[in-house]
């Protein structure tokens, strides 16, 4: 047979300028890849920090109001005629539940 057959010792053709770009696009691309999927793990935790500091936050000014609400109810109490027959009831401590509070 007559025809060129390709080479026992090279099976390969010789990689262009363009084959070595792609290769190395691709290979940068599944870098990015990698990185963004530990970003992507990395988010629940990152979610939960922001949530716990804002909570914090919150719970934080809740407790100020509360302290704020009793020192009003005590004035008031000091300068309320017959207030100490008729003491003001108390609402329940705090806005949110007991399980978010302690958090």
């Amino acid at each position: 047979m007559s025809g060129t057959a390709p080479s026992a010792t090279n099976p390969e053709p010789p990689l262009t300028s363009t084959t070595r770009r792609l290769e190395r696009e691709l290979a940068d691309i599944e870098e990015e890849v990698v990185a963004l999927q530990e970003m992507l793990q990395e988010l629940p935790t990152i979610f939960e920090r922001k949530f716990q500091a804002r909570l914090q936050q919150l719970l934080d000014h809740q407790h100020s109001l509360e302290w704020e609400n009793r020192a009003l109810r005590k004035r008031l109490l000091a300068i309320a005629p017959g207030a100490e027959n008729d003491p003001l009831p108390l609402r329940p401590r705090g806005l949110l539940p007991p399980a978010i509070r302690t958090a």
